[in-house]
């Protein structure tokens, strides 16, 4: 190994200021015999006593190092890290600086610490020494795993010996898909050389011209024309079908990826036979992205039988984290625990006091709600004063225990109720105590009939909304005038699954086009930065397989707007 300063050093020596001491000269020039003797243990000694004269010169910084370097040579790392980083404390300008980088890098990869030695390495600008640094990080490098370079490959992405040594890693150790679409991007990003071997020849994903999306939900279209409740789970589906049809048609008018959409009517009396009947005639064999089925039991096969055979599935209504069976399935939206954790992140970051009272009424999902929430509450490390449930037949107790909680020491207000009466009550009580905190409130109550919206401004209501639609966006009104165009809306205007179904087409198209299918998509969606929707304000699966973002709405000024 060369280092460029050492033979300098010494070659210096005679023409030292004749000012120095002659003891301390003397005892330089023995220190350095046993150096170059590489009596390294004896070296250092002496080096620490000429450390130890009470002078600043030359002889002191150059004895500053060479004593680190004692150490260093002598196998004692323990001892020479600290010497080394006091060389570039006392001395931060000296022209040792980056050797004393150099050797810290070294002792860093040594002692299991890889991010640290890159770091000393982006310390050196000499050329000499970037050649070394470079078959030093090639050396330690090639020893890794996979998970700690594509760990070190994240933390410094502008080096490309880091994507190189993670590409030919993955090549030689690797036959996951999501790993082999890393090392094609990384080939791509970097303009790297590619790999001799492969462990896997090429990425098993399927292109095609047109794609085939199967959509299994309720349709029941029977029950559909003959029951006139907009809110059946039949019509909603029918709704969400007509949406992706107007993706669709824009898709196929604008040249971009084709879709075959593949309608299955699968409801909950008929699922399970039907989800058999599929399996068995293998109709999934040609589909490339699945939406639903809604049931569970039907999904549970379905989710099964498609990550035999690599196509991802997606639940588009539900916010239950159950659906996510495994890495080939999603959730459209928000689970339940996403949605807690974001509410609490934001009531965290924007209000000072970190209590909270929970409340929810008797319905089976704002019980789970109410659990999920506190529990990501206490995990987070908020006191929970109260957690209660309240029935719309006993509205009193919310003024039993508001009365018995200083108001003062509440930071905020959860509530899991969909009940109108319990929401009426509730203001009124916070108005009555006093209580002037934020209230956490589901985005049903914007549709109360019987609660003003300065009601909810005056007790500082925020609505957790999930599935929030820009319905005044440009884009959501050129939809409306497209959807009401179509012979299938007979004139009437989108619902919010209409639009949902129009945002997810367009989402999954995307993927397919840029992706292909009967791939693994977690590796893509993690690099893939927040996507501003069409409808939606956002889509986010960059840390897991439910939609991250969460929209937390309040009312200003008479009007709801969106505050996260």
């Amino acid at each position: 190994m060369k280092f460029k300063l050492i033979g300098f050093l010494l070659c210096c020596l005679p023409f030292l200021g004749l000012a120095q001491s002659k003891k301390l000269k003397k005892l330089y020039n023995q220190a350095k015999q046993q150096f170059n003797q590489q009596n390294y243990s004896q070296s250092l000694l002496t080096f620490q006593e000429v450390i130890g004269f009470d002078e600043e010169n030359q002889l002191i910084e150059n004895a500053h190092f060479y004593y680190a370097l004692s150490a260093y040579r002598g196998n004692i790392l323990a001892q020479a890290k600290p010497a080394f980083e006091q060389v570039l404390s006392k001395y931060p300008n000296s022209e040792v600086s980056e050797d004393a980088h150099y050797f810290l890098a070294d002792i860093a990869f040594k002692n299991n610490e890889p991010e640290q030695a890159f770091r000393y390495l982006q310390k050196i600008k000499s050329a000499d020494l970037q050649r070394e640094a470079k078959q030093m990080k090639g050396f330690f490098g090639q020893k890794m795993d996979l998970l700690k370079l594509r760990f070190l490959q994240q933390t410094f992405l502008q080096d490309t010996l880091v994507a190189q040594l993670l590409v030919d890693k993955i090549a030689t150790t690797s036959d996951k898909e999501d790993d082999y679409i890393l090392l094609e991007n990384l080939l791509t990003t970097y303009k790297l050389e590619p790999p001799k071997n492969r462990k896997l020849e090429k990425v098993m994903r399927v292109r095609k011209p047109a794609y085939k999306v199967a959509v299994m939900l309720p349709f029941d279209l029977k029950k559909a024309v003959k029951d006139r409740d907009t809110s059946s789970i039949s019509k909603l589906s029918l709704q969400f079908y007509q949406g992706m049809r107007v993706a669709q048609r824009e898709l196929d008018t604008l040249g971009q990826t084709k879709i075959k959409l593949l309608a299955y009517d699968m409801t909950r009396e008929s699922e399970q036979n039907r989800a058999d009947t599929l399996l068995l005639n293998q109709e999934l064999k040609d589909v490339d992205f699945v939406i639903g089925p809604l049931f569970e039991n039907a999904y549970k096969k379905i989710a099964e039988a498609a990550e035999m055979d690599k196509i991802n599935v997606i639940q588009p209504f539900s916010f239950d984290s159950k659906y996510l069976q495994n890495r080939f399935t999603y959730l459209y939206q928000p689970s339940q625990e996403t949605q807690a954790r974001q509410a609490l992140v934001f009531a965290k970051n924007k209000f000072p006091n970190k209590s909270i009272i929970i409340f929810y009424d008797n319905l089976a999902k704002n019980k789970i709600f109410a659990q999920i929430y506190k529990a990501q509450a206490e995990q987070a490390g908020l006191q929970v004063l109260a957690y209660e449930q309240v029935s719309s037949t006993d509205v009193s107790k919310l003024a039993s225990i508001l009365g018995q909680i200083n108001p003062t020491k509440v930071g905020s207000i959860f509530i899991s109720s969909t009940s109108q009466l319990i929401a009426a009550e509730l203001l009124k009580q916070l108005q009555e105590k006093i209580y002037d905190v934020p209230v956490f409130a589901p985005d049903s109550w914007l549709n109360f009939q019987q609660v003003d919206y300065t009601e909810y401004e005056n007790r500082n209501v925020h609505f957790i909304y999930p599935d929030f639609i820009k319905t005044e966006s440009l884009e959501a009104l050129k939809f409306k005038k497209a959807y009401t165009s179509t012979e299938f809306s007979r004139g009437q205007d989108p619902s919010n699954h209409a639009y949902l179904g129009y945002e997810m087409l367009h989402f999954i198209a995307k993927l397919l086009q840029e992706n292909g299918s009967r791939l693994d998509y977690t590796a893509l969606l993690q690099k893939m930065p927040a996507q501003p929707g069409i409808v939606n304000e956002k889509l986010d699966f960059t840390t897991a397989h439910d939609n991250q973002f969460v929209p937390i709405l309040k009312i200003v000024q008479g009007e709801v707007e969106m505050v996260k």
